[in-house]
């Protein structure tokens, strides 16, 4: 796994430069993005959700730690992105 980029992040900040905050929301709204509905495709399941973030997390693009926590409570937080979709 490689150390996050910055690409993506505010100011370009790397690794531990970046804020915990911002590690989070960029997390957040990628998941939030790929699981709702939007006007041009369905709702992704969890597992399709995954599959496309697990390669921005190896390429160093996403916090693996956020992104880990996610994944161990994939029910609660599947949930509270779709509940209203």
């Amino acid at each position: 796994m490689k150390k996050l980029d910055g690409s993506g992040y505010p100011y370009q900040l790397k690794g531990a430069q970046l804020d915990i905050e911002s590690r989070i929301i960029a997390i957040a709204d990628i998941f939030q993005a790929l699981s709702q509905v939007r006007p041009y495709r369905g709702q992704l399941s969890f597992i399709e959700v995954v599959n496309i973030m697990q390669p921005m997390i190896n390429d160093g693009k996403l916090d693996k730690e956020v992104f880990d926590i996610i994944i161990n409570n994939e029910h609660r937080y599947y949930q509270a992105s779709t509940k209203d979709a």
